[in-house]
């Protein structure tokens, strides 16, 4: 080291001279003069070997007023991978470096903070560059010249780890090939370690599948895997972000994949009737519908070139069409399957299509579009068509004229017969009714047996005294008919055989006991003939029971009345009202006690309502369940007869639910019930609710500081950036630290990236993800 002294701009600065320096590149570097005062190692010597780690970082250079013109720095790029980026010190370019070139920058005026360099590069004119030198990664020398170099390498089982063959950012621009028959997993770099375009090409030349899996999750044409199936091959790029393939060849006997989407409750007046094909439905050949539909549905396809075949398998009994985004729906019945495709404008179905609708006759179809119309066209006469439709015979009988065979009323009557029906058909062989009784074997009513003739209402004349042994009388007078029947007068009657029901007999008088009468024509000389006294008769007769007298048997031996009161007295029975004044029992209740004696059966009620019943010292034994208790006498017994669980740490509770939903009321432990996904918050600053969510928003996010909202140890919330624009993730005064790196403080998010933050101590966050 050599020590001199530059003078300018009236200042003398002493500045030692550092010839040579080697400096790691892990992140933007700015450099100083190197000053006698310095404390820094990244000095802006003469000739810097940088080895930069990763793409995109950039060194910038001290103030060009506190140097003098002159001033100059040979930058050597000593990486085979990476660039990095020369900058002045107001953040203008002045140079990029990339791997395995030099370039000589000098200062031509310090006037300014930025001052004027002059930039060159080494080998850019008349310098000779050996190409062994520059070969690498997808380069290789071919004399005196590079040329495009794309190494093949074969794997198979044995090349697997755990059934993955893994890719590294070292293996840029090379072709593999799988030749084995079983399946394997190819894993990828991570898009951000590889940079910018990098690639590689990938072709299937065995037996059985190959899956192609990005890092973490980065994602591949959209996919979060892609298969390779046998004679497929693709060539993978990244930029930087995600995966893309380009040529990806499918064998034809491949390419066609079929998949299912669940559209149950869509059509619900809370969401929209358009279900739009995204991400792994697109460009898919197959598709059937499941699910039960809420309402009408409309499937959104690109307005792209594609074939579509649709089964319809959804329930609901509502409409599934199929359309573009601008085209007109095509619908596509419920319970049936159909090809379609679209032209990037319509949906076409390719059932009809170039076909003029309705279809002709001649063409195979009916020319109509009713099915009526199309019975006329196919040649059946409306006459014959009432006939074909009908669903009952009663419909083609009517249409026909016809009557049903056997009973029936649809004949209500005959014409055009020229001579009767005959007997054996039914009729009776005459044309009059004297012929009609001739040929039934009839004759008249004075020659028939009487005992084959029925009379129903009404009379028969020309008839007189009809004998008893015809089933007459015998007699046109009662007595007569009563003298021939044999039945005599009543009284010569046996009482005991003679029923009366109802009315009188007249020519009775006074029928004697022993016939079952009273003897009487009136009824105290009934009562007298049926042996009741004269104090029993007033007994009867009585309708006040304070008259009722009953009869007494007299030291003469007779008989006199006793009225009720003195009938009463001398059994010792009092009238029937006034108040029991002792009842069986003994016991208090309430003050309530019972003595004596209740010599009758029956109940006693006592009526009203006890109170001031003490519980404890009044009641014995446990009320049940069924009267409102709990059957127990212990608050353990209790619950269990209840079927209840004890409040707070409980070994009651064996399992819940998966419909029961716990609600914080305050922080919850990070070892307690958590969540089977991530639920989604909207929150741009974290709430204690948000732990175990996902936040999905556009906006900037905000972590509080541990003062403020108090975040368990092992707090975990991801952050999703649902925007086409970058976010930032900030901490109020506590500590955020970007995972694998020294950084710290706000960090940006990637267009649609995803972050991970834990909290590993009070005051220290961890964040993860597609950040910087």
């Amino acid at each position: 080291m050599s020590v001199y002294t530059q003078v300018f701009g009236g200042t003398t600065i002493y500045p030692s001279d550092v010839s040579y320096l080697a400096i790691t590149l892990s992140g933007d570097t700015t450099l100083e003069w190197p000053l006698e005062n310095s404390t820094s190692n990244d000095v802006a010597a003469p000739i810097l070997d940088v080895n930069p780690t990763a793409n995109g970082f950039s060194i910038i250079l001290p103030p060009a007023d506190n140097t003098g013109p002159g001033q100059t720095v040979l930058f050597n790029n000593v990486n085979g991978l990476y660039s990095f980026t020369v900058k002045d010190a107001a953040g203008g370019t002045l140079a990029t470096v990339n791997f395995g070139e030099q370039w000589q920058i000098y200062l031509s005026d310090n006037s300014t903070v930025a001052g004027t360099w002059r930039v060159f590069r080494y080998g850019a004119s008349t310098a000779t560059v050996q190409p062994s030198s520059l070969a690498g990664a997808g380069l290789t020398a071919s004399g005196s010249t590079l040329a495009q170099s794309a190494p093949v390498s074969t794997f198979n089982a044995g090349s697997l780890s755990g059934g993955v063959f893994s890719i590294s950012t070292a293996n840029r621009a090379n072709v593999y090939v799988w030749t084995d028959t079983g399946t394997a997993t190819v894993a990828l770099p991570s898009a951000v370690d590889a940079g910018n375009g990098w690639f590689v090409s990938i072709r299937n030349e065995g037996g059985g599948s190959l899956t192609i899996n990005p890092a973490g999750i980065e994602t591949i044409n959209g996919l979060s895997t892609i298969t390779l199936n046998p004679a497929d091959s693709a060539t993978i790029h990244t930029d930087g972000l995600t995966w893309y393939t380009v040529g990806l060849g499918q064998e034809a006997i491949f390419a066609f994949d079929y998949t299912v989407i669940n559209l149950n409750g869509y059509g619900n007046p809370l969401s929209t009737t358009d279900y739009v094909l995204t991400g792994s439905e697109l460009n898919r050949i197959a598709y059937r519908f499941t699910g039960t539909l809420a309402g009408d549905v409309n499937i959104v396809v690109p307005a792209t070139v594609q074939q579509y075949w649709v089964n319809n398998d959804t329930t609901g009994s509502f409409t599934l069409t199929l359309s573009t985004s601008t085209g007109t729906p095509v619908p596509v019945t419920q319970g049936a399957r159909g090809i379609y495709y679209c032209d990037s404008t319509s949906i076409i179905n390719a059932d009809t299509a170039g076909v003029s609708l309705p279809v002709i006759v001649s063409q195979g179809g009916t020319g109509a579009t009713t099915a009526s119309a199309a019975r006329l066209n196919l040649g059946i006469t409306s006459f014959a068509d009432a006939i074909v439709t009908a669903t009952t015979g009663s419909s083609v009988r009517a249409t026909i004229g016809a009557a049903a065979s056997g009973a029936n009323s649809d004949i209500t009557s005959l014409t055009g017969l020229t001579t009767p029906l005959s007997i054996a058909q039914g009729g009776t062989g005459a044309g009059t009714a004297s012929g009609a009784r001739t040929n039934l074997g009839l004759g008249t009513i004075a020659t028939q047996d009487a005992n084959n003739v029925t009379i129903t209402g009404g009379s028969i004349s020309g008839i007189t005294d009809l004998a008893v042994a015809d089933g007459g009388t015998g007699s046109s007078t009662a007595s007569g008919a009563r003298t021939n029947l044999g039945l005599g007068t009543i009284a010569t009657q046996d009482a005991n055989n003679v029923t009366i029901t109802g009315g009188s007999i007249s020519g009775i008088t006074d029928l004697a006991v022993t016939d079952g009468g009273t003897g009487s024509s009136t009824a105290s000389g009934a009562r007298t003939n049926l042996g009741a006294t004269t104090v029993g008769s007033n007994f009867f007769t009585l309708t006040n029971p304070s008259a009722i007298t009953f009869p007494r048997m007299n030291a003469d031996n007779t008989v006199s009345a006793l009225n009720a009161a003195d009938f009463r007295t001398a059994i010792g029975v009092g009238t029937g009202t006034g108040t029991v004044t002792s009842v069986s029992g003994t016991g208090t209740v309430n003050g309530i006690t019972l003595t004596g004696t209740v010599t009758s059966s029956g109940n006693l009620t006592l009526g009203g309502t006890l109170s001031n019943v003490s519980l404890t010292t009044q009641v014995t034994g446990t009320l049940p369940v069924a009267n409102g208790g709990t059957g127990a006498t212990s608050a353990a017994t209790a619950r269990s007869n209840l079927g209840a669980a004890a409040s707070g740490a409980n070994t009651d509770i064996t399992a819940l639910d998966q419909d029961v939903s716990i609600t914080a009321t305050g922080t919850i432990a990070v070892d307690t019930i958590g969540y089977r996904g991530l639920p989604q918050s909207s929150n741009t600053t974290l709430a204690l609710a948000d732990a175990g969510k996902h936040i999905y928003t556009s906006s900037n996010v905000t972590i509080p500081a541990n003062s403020g909202t108090a975040f368990p140890v092992g707090t975990t919330i991801v952050v999703a950036n649902s925007g086409s624009s970058t976010l930032t993730i900030s901490i109020t005064s506590d500590t955020l630290r970007q995972a694998g790196t020294a950084n710290t403080g706000t960090r940006t998010l990637a267009a649609y990236g995803l972050a991970t933050l834990i909290k590993v101590t009070s005051t220290v966050w961890f964040i993860s993800g597609n950040v910087s």
